[in-house]
């Protein structure tokens, strides 16, 4: 289980692209093997209800 995503966020100063997130989430997903990751809270705002839909969707070719 993995909280990069939605934990970096978190931290002052820090916001992924949602590019930015589709590649962290790719790795940890394909080179840490990690088998959970938790991304974000899709309900914050509209941009990362967006962002969220976006990396699911690039997520579903290696998952």
């Amino acid at each position: 289980m993995d909280t990069t995503l939605r934990d970096g966020e978190q931290t002052s100063g820090v916001s992924f692209s949602a590019q930015e997130k589709l590649t962290i989430a790719q790795l940890l997903l394909t080179e840490v093997k990690v088998d959970r990751i938790e991304i974000a809270s899709a309900r914050v705002s509209e941009g990362e209800f967006q962002a969220v839909k976006k990396l699911l969707t690039g997520l579903q070719q290696i998952i």
